[in-house]
């Protein structure tokens, strides 16, 4: 019974120290993974910032421009070209509005904060329809 009970001593300490050699990689490759996907986060956060000034960079290149071309048409006409350059400020604010909200929320997930921009993408496309409609009628 001495034999035996040495015996199991012994393969309970190595398999202790196996289990402890395993955990200790485990532990190694965890805060390895943890390290790579923070570097990851940080590459998105960079690439949707950069994607979301862009974007309000985009809407008020086109607000600009539709502002200075709708000077150029008769008074008559104006009204509804005001009217455009109006509604994309609207939208673009609101959109604006949306991206700080939602990037202030930490936890967020980047799925909602891409939906978000992508939203705002498909806002700016159908002022900017918007716009070049007025702009036909206008001609």
């Amino acid at each position: 019974m001495k034999e035996q009970t040495e015996a199991g001593q012994e393969t309970l300490a190595r398999s202790k120290e196996a289990v402890d050699k395993q955990w200790a990689l485990f532990e190694r490759s965890f805060q390895d993974y943890v390290k790579a996907a923070g570097k990851q986060a940080d590459v998105e956060r960079a690439a949707f910032e950069a994607r979301a000034a862009a974007q309000s960079k985009a809407w008020q290149e086109a607000i600009d421009k539709l502002h200075k071309s709708a000077s150029a048409f008769a008074a008559d006409r104006r009204g509804d070209l005001d009217k455009a350059v109006t509604q994309m400020k609207t939208q673009a604010d609101a959109a604006k509005v949306n991206f700080d909200k939602l990037y202030e929320a930490k936890g967020e997930s980047w799925a909602a904060l891409k939906s978000a921009l992508s939203e705002s993408r498909e806002a700016l496309d159908r002022a900017f329809q918007a716009a070049q409609e007025a702009f036909k009628k206008a001609s």
